[in-house]
């Protein structure tokens, strides 16, 4: 993306195809991953997925792991991810 105020314009338009796009079940993947420089030394991820693949819970344990493994990688170390939970953990009676 250009320098002097265009990146958010750039990404502003990025989401709003990415949004048009949507996703076709019939064709995979369900998700996509995108990483927009949107001025110089500034990243930003884009994470679209289906809703069918992941709810509100595991959204954010899926990119609370993947932070915790970008962030080991980064400085080197092996990532530590606690063990998952069990799904009947989730079940709400």
């Amino acid at each position: 993306m250009d320098e002097g105020g265009e990146g958010t314009t750039g990404l502003e338009s990025f989401l709003r195809e990415d949004r048009v796009r949507g996703f076709d079940l019939s064709t995979a993947p369900a998700w996509r991953v995108a990483l927009l420089e949107t001025a110089f030394v500034v990243w930003q991820m884009i994470w679209s997925f289906h809703h069918l693949l992941l709810d509100g819970r595991s959204h954010t344990r899926v990119f609370e792991e993947w932070r915790t493994v970008y962030r080991a990688l980064g400085t080197g170390e092996w990532p530590c991810l606690p063990p998952a939970p069990a799904y009947r953990d989730f079940w709400i009676t």
